[in-house]
Formats: structure tokens, C-alpha cells, sequence
């Protein structure tokens, strides 16, 4: 702050003696290492000038590429590493993805410094830490900057991959193939993913799961939506709707799904992918028909609406002979006990969600001393099994249980 007071000092002082500062002059000769004064009126100014002001003001000057003599630098510098990460067996990938959470391939020189002085792999000289920063910066196939600031970009991605190259001549480093060997830097790490086709893999995998993704019964979904919406008391026609501002009957599919999303209801995209199939619009085919959708979900078409009990769980009507006469005994022993089991589940059940762990379900039982076989309560456990949509859990819903074997509560 001294030097800048004094450079840009003026001769006039204040009250207390010190001298007025020429903030303008300041101002303007910031201005002038990126562009010129003037130059919305004098838009065909050459401006070759400016390249010869590049480092003027303290910015530290960097060429494209790196002298023979630095790559060597850099090479030895990354066998030094490659042999300490060999050593050590030690895993930095993962380390820097901490720092990218938008996975783009590069993070800041300083969190990159900070990643190798965390596993100890920051070079002691900072010349040779600017030589790294230098050989993998992020930058544009066509850029223009040639100057190394302390916020620039480090592709890490670029130089993992030459830790890689590197790890066969871990062993060998004088050999003449290593002098050879070229590392390539942010600008022809990302054309030769480019080239061989990664960049697009995860937008092919997503593409490819979403044509495979059809596989869904359509009445056991519209099943489930009804259930969901059933329970949770969802209006999902308003939801629908206020993407159809006229009115017509048909949004589109991005609407649609986004008014799925915004309901509340839980499904994959496997059941997204069905109801945009089956309630496509017959006039428009990037548009969904919404009301033909609303009318399969109404109770009085199609599948009947399953009936839903105080656990969200499916009727218990297609029991076998043996569960049911695993029924009858537990309904007769309770009656004739006059047990009271839901107290002992909600010991276990703290949050009152209606449903315990299969351990829980079978101590609770065991400490009632019902006459029950491992093999009854494993399939009791099955029966009554807690539902989370429709997957079913680990967990038991012990009110449907509680519902099938007492009768106060049936």
C-alpha cells in the first residue's frame, strides 16, 4: 500500500500533512492492461499495443509452452511423486473430487497445491510447483491469456493421467523412451478424450437407460400412483394443470414430468419413461395427454384402487392354508390371553412409523410367549413385510400384523 501511495502520490497534502492520492490515474492504468481508454469510440483500434503491456504492472508472464528443458523438469518432478504414490499406495484421485463438485476436471492452484501438501507430494522448490501449475492450467484450445495469476485453473484430471504415463519408467528413469515421452497438458488431454468418445459415455449411458427404461407394468403403476396419492392426500390434477395454461388437455413432457416431481410422488424413471409412452398425445407427439392420464387414475377405470389400511400395506386376502391357520391360533391365544402387543411395538418404534426391524418383530413375539416355530415367525415376517412403495423392505408393519390377529383392533 506504501509503494502504490507513493507512486500515484499528488502534491498537494490534506489538514494532516500527507498527500492526496490520484485514485483516477490509479484507476485508469488498471484498466489499461486489459483494454484502452476509449475504445467504444475507436472500435478499429489496432490493438497490438496491448500485448506489449502485458506484464507492466507486476503480472507474472508465462509462454504457451514449456522450454525442453522445463518438460524435463516437470517429468522428474512427477516420477519423484509416482514413486512416493507407489510407495505408499496411496489414492489422490478421490481428494481432488472433493474439491470438484461439479466434476468439470479442474480446481483452483491453490486447492491443487493444498491436495499434494495433504499426502506430502508438494514439491519443496515453488519454482517447481509453478513449473506443474504452468504445465496443466486450464485453459481454452484457442486462448489468448499468457499470464499465470494465483486464482488460475489446474486440470487435475491432466495430470493424473501423466502420473499414469509415467508409472513404467518409474524404474528406468534415464532410459532415452522418457526424454521421448510427451505429456500432454489440459488442451490435448481433453481433444484425446474428445477423440476416443469418453467425453460422451455418461450421456450414452443415460440414453441407453432411459430406452431400456419401458419395463414397468402399467396397471400395478397406476396402482401404486393411486396408493401414493391416496395416502399423502396428493391433488396431482392441480399440479397437472397449471402447466396447461389454456386449458387443452396435452402438456409437454417436460411439464409432465415436472409436475410428477413437484406432487410428491415417488417414482424411478423406469414408471416416468411408461406413462410417457402409454400417455403420449395422438396429435402431437412431444406432448403428453394429461386428462386421458387423469381418467386411468380415476377409482371408477380401470384397476381397481387398492383398499389401504393405517400401515399403507396390501389386503392380506390371498393368505395360504398355512398362514391362515397361523392366523387363527395367534387370534385365538390373543382373545384368550386378552394380549395387548402394540405397546411392546411402540417401544421399538420411537418415531411412531408404524413398522420394526424383523429382530424386533420376533423379540416382541417371543417375550408374549406365543407358541411360534422359527419358521412361522420367518414367514410372518414375510407376510406382513413393510412396503416402500412397491419394494418391499426388512422392516415388519406390525399394525397390519396387529390387525390380522386382534380383534379389537380388526
Amino acid at each position: 500500500m506504501s509503494l502504490l501511495g507513493d507512486e500515484y502520490a499528488c502534491k498537494e497534502v490534506d489538514s494532516m500533512g500527507k498527500h492526496w492520492i490520484a485514485w483516477k490515474a490509479f484507476v485508469d492504468d488498471v484498466e489499461s492492461v486489459f483494454t484502452m481508454k476509449g475504445l467504444e469510440q475507436k472500435p478499429h483500434h489496432d490493438l497490438k499495443t496491448l500485448e506489449t503491456r502485458e506484464g507492466q504492472f507486476g503480472g507474472v508472464v508465462v509462454d504457451k509452452d514449456l522450454t525442453p528443458a522445463e518438460e524435463d523438469e516437470v517429468k522428474r518432478i512427477l516420477l519423484t511423486m509416482k514413486r512416493s504414490i507407489d510407495r505408499q499406495r496411496m489414492e489422490i484421485k478421490p481428494a481432488f473430487e472433493d474439491f470438484d463438485r461439479s466434476k468439470q476436471g479442474f480446481i483452483s492452484a491453490t486447492k491443487f497445491e493444498r491436495v499434494l501438501s495433504m499426502f506430502a507430494l508438494l514439491p519443496a522448490q515453488a519454482s517447481e510447483s509453478r513449473l506443474l501449475l504452468i504445465k496443466f492450467r486450464e485453459q481454452a484450445a484457442m486462448g489468448t491469456s499468457a499470464t499465470l495469476s494465483s486464482i488460475c485453473d489446474v486440470n487435475y484430471r491432466a495430470f493424473l493421467q501423466a502420473l499414469q504415463m509415467l508409472g513404467g519408467y518409474t524404474n528406468n528413469a534415464s532410459s532415452e523412451d522418457i526424454r521421448n515421452l510427451v505429456l500432454p497438458g489440459s488442451v490435448a488431454f481433453r481433444q484425446e478424450l474428445y477423440q476416443s468418445g469418453i467425453m460422451n459415455h455418461d450421456a450414452n449411458k443415460r440414453r441407453a437407460r432411459d430406452n431400456l427404461a419401458g419395463a414397468a407394468d402399467l396397471s400395478q403403476l397406476l396402482a401404486e400412483i393411486r396408493r401414493q396419492l391416496s395416502s399423502k392426500r396428493i391433488r396431482l390434477k392441480e399440479f397437472i394443470a397449471e402447466g396447461d395454461k389454456l386449458r387443452s388437455g396435452e402438456i409437454t413432457v417436460a411439464k409432465f414430468h415436472t409436475a410428477l416431481n413437484r406432487s410428491g410422488c415417488v417414482l424411478d424413471a423406469a414408471d416416468i419413461h411408461t406413462l410417457s409412452l402409454h400417455f403420449r398425445s395422438t396429435r402431437y407427439p412431444d406432448k403428453i395427454d394429461w386428462r386421458a392420464f387423469m381418467e386411468a387414475l380415476d377409482f371408477s377405470h380401470g384397476v381397481p384402487a387398492p383398499t389401504t389400511d393405517l400401515g399403507g400395506e396390501q389386503p392380506h386376502d390371498g393368505l395360504d392354508e398355512s398362514m391362515k391357520r397361523v392366523l387363527e391360533r395367534l387370534r385365538n391365544e390373543v382373545n384368550h390371553r386378552r394380549l395387548h402387543m402394540k405397546p411392546y411395538f411402540r417401544d421399538y418404534d420411537h418415531n411412531n412409523v408404524t413398522r420394526v426391524t424383523k429382530f424386533q418383530f420376533a423379540a416382541v413375539l417371543d417375550m408374549m410367549q406365543l407358541s411360534l416355530k422359527p419358521a412361522e415367525v420367518q414367514t410372518l415376517t414375510h407376510q406382513f413385510a413393510h412396503r416402500d412403495g412397491r419394494k418391499v423392505t426388512n422392516d415388519v408393519n406390525y399394525i397390519a400384523f396387529i390387525q390380522a390377529v386382534d380383534s379389537d383392533y380388526s
